[in-house]
Parts: C-alpha cells; structure tokens; sequence
C-alpha cells in the first residue's frame, strides 16, 4: 500500500499472507491462503445483517443528513432505502457479485450502475456523502477506488467505509480460521496506518480512523467454530444455528472485550472529507439542505469515561469530587444544546449543592426541586415538591434538568410528562438515570441485584446490620432502557441525543441492541427538545 518491503506471513492453521513491513498492510492470494474459503462471496445471516444496517446508517448519519448519496457496493439496496426514505437522492455502483435483488423502490428512485468502482465512468458527482460498507478488501486498486471516491463529493463532501481491520487481535488469535478469510473475495486488509495513508494519498482532509464497537457482531463465535472444526464449509459457518445461536449468547461478553480492549475490535472505519473551496480544514458542516437537529457533539471518548469512573469508585469517601465532575460534565452536555446563561434551569430530584454551584456559577437561574426538605440544595433556595405533580406552570422554564431520580420514582413515564409539560416550547429537557439490570442497577446492593432485588436487600442487612437506602419496590424501581426510549420516541419533542451517559460517544449504537444494552448502557442519557 505505501510502497515499502513486503514479507510472507505464516498464519497458524496454515496459508500466507503478505504484509507490508511497514505499514502493516495485508495481501493475500487465494492460492496461498485458502483458509477453508466458501464458495460463494456472501456469508451473512439475514437477522444478524438487519441488526448491521441499523447500526451501519446511525454510524453514517452522525455527521447529519446527507442531501445525496452514493454507495459503492449496494448490494440489495437495502442502506440506500434507508437514505431514500430519509429524503435523500441516491445512487450506487455495484459489480452485482453478489447476484441479488435490488429494492425496486431504489431500483426506481435511483441511479443504479453496474461495474466496480475503479473503472466506473460518467457516475453522478457532487455527492455529500460518498461511503462504501465491506467493500475496500474487495478492490484491486483501492488507490484508484479512494482516488475517484474523492473526485465524486462536492467541495466539504466526506467519505466512509468500512472494512476489516488487519490489525486486530483477531488475525493472531484465529489465524487460517478468521472468520473475515472465509470470503474468497477478500484480497487485502488494512490497518488504521495504511488506511490513513491511502486516504490521505487520494487527496482527503480531516481523516480519522476509527474502530467499530459493534459492527461485525458475530466474527468471534464464527471464528472460534471455524478453529475448532476446520474444513470446508461452501455455504459458510453462519449458514448453521447453533453457530448464529452461540454468537448471540456470547454478545455481553464480545462487547466487554471490545471496550476494554479497541484491538479486539474486527472493523476499522475510515472518515475523510474532500477539501471544500476555502482549503479549510474545519469540522464536516451539515449535508445539503437537510438540517441537523443539533450542533456536532464535542468528542468523548474513553479519557472522559475513565475520569468519570474514578471519581465515581470514591463517591462514598470523597463525593464532593463525584459530585463536582458530574455537575461539571452535565453542563458540558447541556452547552451542546442550549445556552444556560440567563436561562431558568429547574433540577427535578435535585441533590447535593455542587449542581447548584455548577449552574449558577454558568449564569443560568437555578431552581432545585425535591421532596425531600433536608437535600442540600433545596434547604438553601429551593422548593419542596412532587414530581409527580411539578407545582409549576405550563411552560415556564427554559430547561428542566433531571439526573439519577427517573429510577427512584414508582410512575417514571408520568414523571417525564410532567417534565415535559412545565418546559417551555423550544426549551431543552436533560433525563438521565441508571436502568435496572446495569451493572450499578441496585446501587448499593449491586451487584448482587442480578439475582434479585430481595435477595440483594437481604445480604446488605446480614452485612452492614441495617437495611439500605435504596429498597427495590419501595426507594428503587426496575427501569428499563426500552422504557425511556420509548417513552422518547412518543414524546411531543425532538430527541437531541440518546445514549450511554458515562460511556464514550462510540458507545451509542448499543441503544440499538435490545436485552445487550440493558446491561451495558449503565445510564441512559435522553435530551430532547420540547416542539
């Protein structure tokens, strides 16, 4: 890829492939590496596929809505349905390896091609968006599939793709039975160097490599089928259900990984812009004429989540720290969304003063609200009161802020309408709370609340000689994640963001992952904007 010294391979289980010595870049010749290959190019499973488009679209939305689209290898057309349905004018380029039926409301709507991307001629330009999903391995000359990727956007366009990470763990740990070798089709894998280096050869700007939390769901599992029993399999290992059954079960403990360890991750993903007609080189501005709902979030990654974490290990022998961080990352939330100062702010389940402290030293008018008249907050300038039944006006705050109380109330959904109802039109509403079966789920009595509340609360009282805070049924309730999503969706608002609150930004598709996010989200952050 970049031009240097490239060497043999072995891989254990047996087969070569060659490896750029120096940035890592892989090639491989089916005659060498045969790698139990199956016979045909596509392998997926139909459910595991649907969960990747959903996960595949939120990752290419993140930026904004694109006006239009080009995919290079549409396959089905099933990704450009959703572009389509969104508003947005599609088209694509595929060399219909695949043999498969095209959507026909994007067989109509679209400008379909035929042909790989290399040699592709007259294809429509001035694209916002210009992406391409596990289709890089496949090319012959990715030089020239980048090259004209590029020449295709309009002026500030980006382009993303994705593809299988050369170097992930998974290549040492599986040799020969990786599963991203079962394909015939896959010639070449990149590393997030020689992928940023080819990008940035075709003429991109602002080029980021980032590794997919949770694409590729099923690589492990297929894997570890594949090495322990090797042979052929002309339909593929996915084509059996104890395999599709066992990557399902393993998905907690796949995703555990994959946080600890980014490496482990099977996926890079490439994002790159084509330089617009300043040369400037700032953020990605929103596609065409399609608004986004919200100002591009400011990067958090896994620095923020760590800080989080470990202030939050000492909440108990040193919460002013706790306190101080989360107050501090709450306005930081918040700043994405709003502007606090001069702002009425009303804290619902208001706490300790260093959200009191946080938000009036932002400028804004702070009114804490609790039914307890002892909180720190509410005994100094505050007002005892009901969530249930907020003693305010329609519409008379700017922004309602509400942070770990949605868990502690009997009636959560009633309690989001009335935070809703007192927020003006226009005005923000902050929800965040810890959800039942997340690993803090119980609170003080996690996380022994997996094998039940009662139980939980029984241990607590043998091993401290008192009963907890927080009683499960009575102080604690079981929320779910679904329950604030849903309760989200049918609101009389736009969400602005939904994701895990402690977590990296990466971290969000897990929302679309019933039952894993129950357990990895740890709090769900909502902020929606009253209509």
């Amino acid at each position: 890829m970049c031009g240097s010294l490239v060497l043999g391979e072995a891989l254990r289980g047996g087969g070569v492939l060659d490896r750029c010595t120096r940035c890592g870049h892989l090639r491989r010749d089916l005659g060498r590496c045969p790698a139990d290959h199956r016979d045909l190019a596509y392998g997926g499973e139909p459910t595991l596929d649907r969960i990747r488009l959903d996960l595949t679209h939120r990752e290419l939305v993140r930026d904004g809505l694109p006006a239009r689209v080009l995919e290079i290898g549409y396959g089905s057309g099933a990704l450009l349905r959703r572009f389509l349905d969104d508003g947005a004018e599609v088209s694509g380029v595929d060399p219909d390896q695949l043999l498969v039926d095209v959507d026909p409301v994007v067989r109509a709507r679209g400008d379909l091609r035929v042909g790989g991307i290399e040699d592709a001629s007259a294809l429509p330009g001035e694209q916002d968006l210009v992406y391409g999903v596990h289709v890089l391995e496949h090319v012959a000359d990715p030089h020239r599939a980048l090259a004209v990727s590029h020449d295709l956007l309009r002026p500030g366009g980006r382009v993303s793709f994705l593809t299988p990470a050369g170097d992930s763990t998974a290549l040492e740990r599986y040799g020969a039975a990786w599963w991203m070798l079962e394909d015939p089709t896959h010639v070449r894998f990149f590393t997030a160097d020689s992928l940023a280096r080819a990008a940035e050869a075709a003429g991109f700007v602002d080029i980021e490599v980032r590794r997919l939390l949770l694409d590729s769901l099923s690589v492990d599992a297929a894997s570890v089928a594949r090495a322990l029993r090797p042979g052929p399999r002309p339909h593929g290992v996915l084509g059996s259900r104890a395999v599709v059954a066992s990557a399902v079960a393993s998905l907690p403990l796949v995703l555990a990984q994959r946080l600890v360890r980014p490496r482990t991750r099977p996926t890079l993903q490439l994002v790159a812009r084509r330089q617009d007609g300043s040369g400037g080189h700032g953020g990605v501005p929103p596609m065409g004429d399609v608004p986004m709902t919200s100002p591009p979030a400011a990067h958090r990654g896994i620095r923020r989540s760590v800080r989080l974490f470990s202030s939050f290990l000492v909440e108990q022998t040193d919460p002013h720290r706790f306190y101080s961080e989360l107050a501090a990352d709450s306005i930081d939330l918040l700043r994405e969304h709003t502007e606090l100062r001069g702002r009425t702010v009303l804290d619902v389940g208001a706490g300790p003063s260093e959200f009191a402290q946080a938000f009036r030293q932002e400028g804004a008018r702070y009114l804490p609200l609790d039914h307890d008249a002892t909180v720190a907050s509410v005994s100094e300038q505050g007002v005892v009161g009901d969530a249930r039944q907020l003693p305010l006006a329609d519409g008379s705050v700017d922004v309602v802020f509400s942070s770990n109380m949605w868990e502690h109330v009997p009636d959560p959904e009633a309690v989001a309408d009335e935070l809703l109802r007192v927020t003006r039109p226009g005005g923000i509403v902050f929800l965040s709370y810890t959800n039942w079966l997340s690993p803090w789920g119980g609170h003080e009595t996690s996380p022994w609340h997996w094998l039940g509340g009662q139980r939980a609360i029984r241990r607590y009282e043998r091993r401290h000689g008192h009963p907890p805070k927080n009683r499960v049924g009575e102080t604690l309730h079981r929320v779910s994640v679904r329950q604030g999503l849903e309760w989200a969706r049918s609101a009389d608002a736009d969400v602005l963001a939904a994701r895990p609150r402690y977590l990296p930004d990466w971290c969000a598709p897990v929302l679309r992952l019933p039952g894993v996010r129950e357990v990895v989200t740890w709090n769900l952050l909502l902020i929606l904007r009253r209509r």
